[in-house]
């Protein structure tokens, strides 16, 4: 989507300007960010935020590792855990989003908004310290989602180095 599009359904925010693709390759590993936007039956938007994804090499690539299951498993470490794994027509390929708590989804900030506002209505007079971090998000920046891509390209290299059989370049 161009800027104009996406600030018709999300508000301002860096995601705007930001590229909703990115393809890249690190040490070898083909990795791609893509930007979440699902449109729903009543003609709103979901999403806003990035996933990240790395391609195994064909030379790595077993069925038994990427099948949801198993891929907490193999002990990669990227932001949220592994969400995502799927033989495509292009590869295998495993990956991670940024729509956990803590996280901005720019298309719930409008909601999250109003469900503060709603709670401290509720309970004034409450001490509400212990609950302020539930409000405090974070957006995971297309900087963030690549370097977290990087390091799950490290990752992948690595296990196959040290865990397996099959012959490296």
């Amino acid at each position: 989507m161009t800027p104009e599009e996406k600030i018709k359904y999300l508000p301002a925010g860096p995601w705007i300007d930001e590229p909703d693709e990115l393809y890249f390759n690190h040490k070898g590993i083909d990795c791609k960010i893509s930007r979440i936007l699902a449109f729903e039956n009543n003609g709103r938007i979901f999403g806003g935020h990035c996933c990240g994804y790395c391609k195994i090499p064909e030379l790595m690539a077993t069925s038994e590792c990427f099948e949801q299951s198993t891929t907490a498993e193999l002990g990669f470490s990227v932001h949220g855990g592994i969400t995502y794994s799927e033989f495509a027509a292009d590869g295998c390929w495993i990956g991670f989003d940024c729509a956990h708590s803590g996280d901005i989804v720019p298309s719930m900030l409008e909601t999250k908004r109003r469900i503060r506002e709603e709670l401290q209505q509720k309970l004034i007079g409450w001490n509400l310290s212990p609950f302020s971090k539930v409000f405090i998000d974070e957006y995971r920046d297309i900087n963030f989602v690549r370097k977290e891509c990087e390091s799950l390209a490290e990752q992948i290299i690595d296990y196959f180095k040290y865990s397996s059989t099959l012959p490296l370049e």
